[in-house]
């Protein structure tokens, strides 16, 4: 089965989640880490960012990625309801454990792009069937979210501790103008902010900077607040970097993650 880009993610989205932009193969973390390093030489400024492209998340649920071409799909890995029922814990997969090995060899900073629970589901079903089973088989549909959130929990929890810095988690085949309002809160909203509380709970440290398409999205239906937070003029990266030392859990969103330059950051709680 030939997959793409999904018919869910919208015109225009970041780059730096959706097209990757990682040449050549990157089978061990070595290859990986020196790739990462190319693109942040490139890029310029001082994170690097982690995985490169943006299909670990599915690879450990078994799809078949085309290496460094972002989320490029050759194979979906969940095609039926059996598929959906027994997709196996990501955190225990080869493609997650190379990125956390990459993020412990690394020197300087860290920065951990992964998708949400909605969008790793998407990342591995065809379009159309997951919109079907939306509708005819939320329960299943739910179970399965389930278990990718937990593992997506213990996934970021093993990367801020081998010295991620940063966590930019991006919804990108979540759009409530697809699947409307009841079905964004039902299956998008309830294990983004399940996992966001999870995270609360099991993280020493860290910010975790959520894509604006999200969050913007979550505190108008309620699941957010927001407070604007006034930082000294510089890299917006540097403004997170400097939140990232204190000894807290930083939620962050509302402006993209690769801005250049702001004068304050959006600071969110979960409610």
């Amino acid at each position: 089965m030939t997959g793409c880009v999904s018919p869910h993610t919208p015109q225009g989205v970041c780059g730096g989640h959706i097209e990757g932009n990682a040449p050549g193969a990157v089978n061990t973390p070595e290859e990986m880490l020196r790739t990462a390093e190319n693109i942040r030489d490139i890029r310029g400024g001082s994170i690097l960012q982690l995985p490169v492209g943006f299909t670990a998340e599915a690879e450990a649920l078994g799809a078949q990625a085309v290496q460094g071409a972002g989320c490029v799909y050759t194979a979906y890995s969940c095609g039926s309801l059996n598929q959906l029922r027994n997709l196996p814990r990501l955190e225990t997969q080869e493609p997650v454990a190379r990125v956390i090995d990459c993020i412990r060899m690394a020197a300087g900073h860290v920065m951990l792009a992964v998708q949400s629970p909605y969008s790793v589901l998407a990342a591995v079903t065809e379009p159309p069937l997951l919109l079907r089973w939306l509708i005819a088989e939320p329960f299943e549909v739910k179970s399965a979210l389930e278990r990718i959130t937990e593992g997506l929990g213990e996934y970021i929890k093993a990367a801020v501790a081998s010295g991620a810095d940063i966590v930019s988690l991006a919804d990108p085949y979540a759009l409530p103008e697809v699947l409307g309002n009841a079905r964004y809160m039902e299956f998008v909203a309830a294990y983004m902010t399940r996992l966001l509380r999870m995270l609360v709970n099991s993280l020493e440290r860290g910010v975790v900077h959520i894509c604006p398409r999200s969050s913007l999205v979550l505190e108008r239906l309620g699941c957010l607040v927001s407070r604007k937070a006034v930082c000294p003029p510089g890299r917006y990266e540097d403004q997170l970097l400097r939140l990232s030392r204190d000894n807290s859990v930083w939620f962050v969103g509302h402006r993209c993650i690769h801005l250049e330059t702001s004068a304050y950051i959006d600071l969110l709680e979960v409610l």
